[in-house]
């Protein structure tokens, strides 16, 4: 539940209230403005914290929880040419078909990508990544394509997506967007921010009268993909 919000019948049982959080709505926003990475030019942002945690298998089998990586995730700042910039995290990274979960060889692998998650580009290469993405009441992305096939599930707020052709349509939380190498450009006309997680997977170029359409970044501050 992203937003905290907590159902009538769940607040009215007071078993339900033992072992569930009920949030303090001024006391979180506070917490969560004092940990927002926004500069001082953007405006506060009172977005849930967000927790990863990733599970691994005992000596004996058993499914139990990694301890190799911090919870809380940490946003990086990325500009985009624009005044407000977006804020990336990167949740986790693979690399190859099938994964090689044996000897936990994938979260190694993850765990060297995100001491450098600064220097990752939009894509990996034969992999997978999930990204979170905060972005600012009132900022726009440049127009941009990546090599990927990409699901991009809204969260928080309200974003507009600008297509090349002129197509465009406004997704809610909730709303997932499939995007095949698609060339776009997002908006967030209100003034809340928005959150978006997106997965991407590593795809062929799409081919139009024999041109392969390549990746484009449309000037974001991010390495190539590699």
């Amino acid at each position: 539940m992203p937003s905290g919000r907590v159902s009538d019948d769940i607040k009215n049982d007071p078993d339900q209230e033992t072992i569930l959080h009920i949030p303090n709505p001024t006391q979180d926003i506070k917490t969560l403005q004092s940990n927002a990475i926004s500069s001082s030019s953007d405006p506060p942002k009172a977005l849930p914290s967000i927790h990863r945690f990733i599970t691994t298998h005992d000596s004996s089998g058993k499914s139990c929880y990694s301890s190799d990586l911090d919870e809380p995730l940490n946003f990086w700042k990325v500009s985009a040419g624009e005044e407000n910039s977006a804020d990336f995290e990167l949740g986790y990274v693979t690399e190859g078909l099938p994964i090689p979960l044996a000897n936990d060889k994938d979260l190694s692998m993850f765990k060297e990508a995100y001491a450098n998650k600064q220097k990752s580009g939009l894509v990996k290469h034969g992999g997978t990544i999930l990204r979170y993405c905060d972005i600012p009441p009132g900022s726009k992305s440049q127009m941009h394509r990546t090599v990927s096939l990409d699901y991009g599930i809204l969260i928080n707020g309200e974003l507009e997506c600008l297509l090349d052709s002129g197509e465009t349509w406004t997704i809610h939380p909730g709303d997932v967007v499939i995007q095949r190498g698609t060339n776009h450009q997002w908006f967030n006309r209100t003034e809340q921010w928005a959150w978006i997680v997106f997965i991407l997977f590593h795809a062929t170029p799409v081919e139009i009268n024999g041109r392969a359409l390549g990746e484009d970044q449309g000037g974001m501050e991010l390495p190539d993909s590699h």
